[in-house]
């Protein structure tokens, strides 16, 4: 009988636990948030930059999920935004009440012609938790040759944390391990 009561509030507790677990994660961000525009780097060809200075036309070109309605609208950028050395930020990017805290990044590729750069960190909006996201820019040059501003495109898109089906089934487990103890107690 004393096992059975301790079953039973271990029991308990994974319920309890299940349950805080599946409203943590109930206002996560879905979606994904592209940008374009131009840009000014700290040099005049893409193989040696090491920082954007200056972001120009900077808008939404397409949005879907909760960024959803935000396509065509003006997004604040941090300026200087340093990618070598990558740069963590508090807001690298904010519009509409989304703003995308960027822990990481590395250069996926830099020459005369392209500049690729990916990262990660949390997206964070109005009525939403903190929600893992992945960062991508790149920015280009047909000719490879020096300019004052190239043309950039960017996109976040918010990548949730699976679901809590892992502790249903864990919870389903310890149900069926519980109904059987008990009934091999009670034989």
């Amino acid at each position: 009988m004393k096992l059975i009561k301790t079953l039973l509030a271990g029991l308990t507790a994974m319920v309890v636990a299940a349950g805080f677990a599946l409203s943590a994660q109930a206002n996560q961000i879905n979606g994904d948030i592209d940008f374009a525009g131009q840009v000014t780097y700290d040099t005049t060809s893409l193989a040696t930059a090491t920082m954007v200075t200056q972001w120009h036309m900077a808008v939404v070109s397409g949005s879907t999920g909760d960024f959803s309605g935000l396509t065509g609208s003006n997004v604040a950028f941090v300026t200087p935004y340093v990618f070598n050395p990558p740069t963590a930020y508090a807001t690298l990017w904010s519009v509409g009440g989304f703003t995308f805290e960027l822990d990481n990044s590395s250069i996926q590729h830099q020459d005369g012609f392209l500049l690729f750069i990916m990262g990660s960190g949390f997206v964070s909006g109005p009525g939403f938790d903190k929600t893992p996201g992945l960062w991508s820019f790149s920015s280009n040059h047909s000719n490879g040759k020096t300019a004052s501003s190239f043309n950039f495109s960017a996109n976040t898109t918010a990548v949730p944390t699976p679901d809590s089906g892992s502790a249903v089934a864990l919870l389903g487990i310890a149900l069926v391990t519980v109904g059987a103890l008990r009934a091999k107690f009670r034989s």
